[in-house]
């Protein structure tokens, strides 16, 4: 091979490198646009058609995204051209279920691999193994174990992790391939409503709100607030 020849196939490669890096920057940048406008107009229906233009997406690429971030509750299309924006206090009464959800299940999963079932157990992987960070190609191969589809498991699962880091929910490490969830998302509960008096309060509850509770009176909670601060 001639000087020239490889000099030449070296900056094809270069471009083509560089190439690929500023679509991925259009594309997350794309993504976060989208979620910034959407989360200013939750629950009212849009247009996926319109949305697809107005924060130039590929189609096939901005339903990918529509897929990903339906998975995990953000969002419900419905209908072909349709979609409800929910937001992301959605997505987190979805995160909880995924957490509560049992590690047996993993013994029993459905071995689609579609872009919606592999979000929703790439997510439920950090619980899985109980790690705040994962590494996409040991995810991949864990999942597709029983298909041996791991070539394409992986791809998705990096096309997935790509839309998550976009939206927030997820973020690339230093390390290559490795992905982490936010503290928060991890960490995440059920919240508990707080009671807005104390044991002690209740104990020492006067003798009125004894014969109500005699008298078959069911006392409001707000009432029995009231009744402790007077």
């Amino acid at each position: 091979m001639q000087d020239s020849d490889f000099l030449y196939q070296l900056d094809a490669a270069v471009l083509d490198a560089h190439s690929q890096r500023k679509s991925a920057e259009n594309f997350a940048s794309s993504i976060k646009k989208f979620i910034a406008y959407v989360e200013e107009n939750s629950n009212s229906t849009c247009s996926l058609i319109h949305l697809c233009k107005e924060f130039h997406f590929q189609r096939r690429r901005f339903y990918d995204v529509i897929n990903v971030l339906e998975a995990l509750n953000f969002c419900k299309k419905t209908g072909v051209d349709e979609m409800v924006w929910y937001g992301r206090a959605n997505f987190k009464k979805m995160l909880l279920q995924i957490k509560k959800s049992s590690i047996k299940e993993e013994n029993n999963f459905d071995q689609c691999i579609s872009i919606s079932v592999l979000t929703v157990r790439f997510i439920k992987s950090f619980f899985t193994f109980n790690s705040q960070t994962i590494n996409i190609k040991d995810i991949g191969n864990y999942l597709s174990r029983e298909n041996g589809r791991t070539k394409t498991t992986t791809c998705k699962l990096y096309q997935i992790a790509h839309i998550l880091e976009a939206a927030s929910v997820v973020e690339k490490t230093i390390m290559p391939g490795e992905i982490s969830l936010p503290e928060e998302y991890f960490r995440i509960e059920e919240t508990q409503p707080k009671i807005p008096f104390t044991i002690e309060q209740l104990l020492n509850t006067p003798a009125p709100i004894k014969s109500m509770q005699q008298d078959s009176v069911l006392l409001d909670v707000d009432d029995l607030a009231s009744h402790l601060a007077a």
